[in-house]
């Protein structure tokens, strides 16, 4: 693909707070007729079968058992496919966990800013994602962590195999991503086919994968309103496990990987069928 033009560059970011298929539908639509629209339908068509093949682990779209947390927010193991999680566990530390590359748009530095005045609360953070990316990021980060004292608290673990990511999702109470700028927000989805409380910023695909009844959205760049949903998700058990009931909820309304697969697939086939009336 060539050099965007102007009105190239300012139609996809419009599109960057619409959800995923109107963002393809926007970025299909000024590319129609052109080698990458055809390739982007081959790589549609074959989604579905690529996602079928995936482990038998919790996919979207899976729903965990009716019964799966106590009314009374008392920690149970849910087993589910082959995943085990803790759905609420009331006792300090409040496990947070945020996936994502140590990269500026992803927001582990207004994160960092937040924690920091919650510093006096029982939490720990584990951040899994590539440090190699941008590594003058990722040494800042690791280094502002340090200047404010929250080593012990905050763990960087790199990125990790997709195998191994699902530990991590399972050892956790609380997922967050204040990132700045977000396509999609797979991370996110994962987490609340997880049945986690997510807090995450209003960008992309996010406010259509959570809702107020499985977390908080909050404003990108905006550490106060971070703050705010991040004191109340680690002091107030019984409505940490009511999101995380939520979340579950919300999980069964996404589509499976198949089903999106086929809805990119026919996305990309709309808009050039758009593009060829159009000629």
């Amino acid at each position: 693909m060539g050099e965007l033009s102007t009105a190239e560059r300012e139609a996809i970011e419009s599109a960057s707070n619409e959800p995923m298929l109107r963002q393809v539908e926007a970025w299909a639509a000024i590319n129609t007729g052109t080698a990458n629209l055809d390739g982007l339908k081959t790589m549609a068509g074959l989604l579905a079968d690529e996602f079928a093949r995936l482990p038998g682990e919790l996919k979207l779209g899976d729903a965990a058992p009716a019964d799966a947390i106590d009314p009374d927010g008392s920690a149970r193991q849910v087993r589910y496919g082959q995943n085990i999680h803790l759905a609420v566990r009331p006792q300090a530390p409040v496990q947070l966990l945020s996936v994502a590359s140590l990269v500026p748009r992803k927001g582990h530095a207004l994160l960092l800013d937040a924690l920091h005045r919650l510093r006096d609360l029982p939490w720990q953070l584990t951040c899994v994602g590539s440090l190699d990316l941008d590594p003058p990021t990722a040494q800042a980060i690791r280094a502002a962590a340090h200047e404010r004292g929250l080593d012990a608290r905050i763990s960087f673990v790199g990125a990790v195999p997709s195998a191994d990511l699902a530990r991590f999702y399972d050892a956790a109470d609380v997922f967050v991503m204040p990132t700045l700028y977000e396509g999609y927000g797979l991370a996110v989805a994962e987490a609340v086919a997880r049945g986690l409380p997510v807090i995450a910023t209003r960008t992309g695909g996010i406010p259509d994968l959570v809702d107020e009844h499985s977390g908080v959205i909050v404003p990108p760049g905006a550490v106060d309103p971070l703050t705010t949903a991040l004191d109340r998700v680690i002091r107030d058990d019984a409505w940490r496990s009511r999101l995380a009931a939520g979340a579950w909820a919300r999980a069964a309304t996404l589509p499976t990987w198949p089903e999106t697969g086929a809805a990119v697939e026919r996305a990309l086939l709309a808009a050039e069928t758009r593009g060829k009336l159009q000629r």
